[in-house]
């Protein structure tokens, strides 16, 4: 039973990290951008 708790946190990790990584990736794209057109 306890593998089932360890695979939920490991999906909702993931899910979050990839949430970050998205949103780190959005912030620096629109940096990139503003500092091109200035």
């Amino acid at each position: 039973m306890m593998w089932v708790v360890v695979l939920k946190l490991s999906v909702l990790n993931s899910a979050v990290s990839m949430k970050f990584i998205r949103s780190t990736s959005n912030i620096l794209f629109l940096n990139l951008h503003n500092i091109s057109h200035k």
